[in-house]
């Protein structure tokens, strides 16, 4: 017969570890950061609200506007699809 064994005690009063957030920024991903906001149906789910983005209209010319209604009607998935491909070019990747 074998000698019973010890329940694992583990010791949880040790601080946790802390996780590392890594923010960065390029001029491509916010560009299409920006692509993907406008070309969303429902403005107001975003942080800026649709004031921000009446502010913005209002300060664009027309041509911009009508560019901006050209590449993004319908099309926030396909602006999704190349964020990720830029995020994967300009992200790091040295682990630091």
């Amino acid at each position: 017969m074998t000698a019973p064994t010890q329940p694992k005690i583990r010791d949880f009063t040790r601080p946790a570890q802390g996780l590392t957030v890594d923010v960065a920024s390029h001029p491509a991903t916010d560009l299409l950061l920006t692509l993907m906001a406008f070309s969303w149906d429902d403005l107001t789910d975003y942080d800026l609200g649709q004031d921000w983005f009446d502010e913005m209209n209002a300060r664009m010319s027309a041509e911009t506007r009508r560019a901006i209604e050209a590449t993004t009607r319908n099309r926030s998935k396909i602006w999704f699809g190349f964020f990720h491909l830029v995020v994967g070019r300009t992200g790091r990747r040295d682990g630091r």
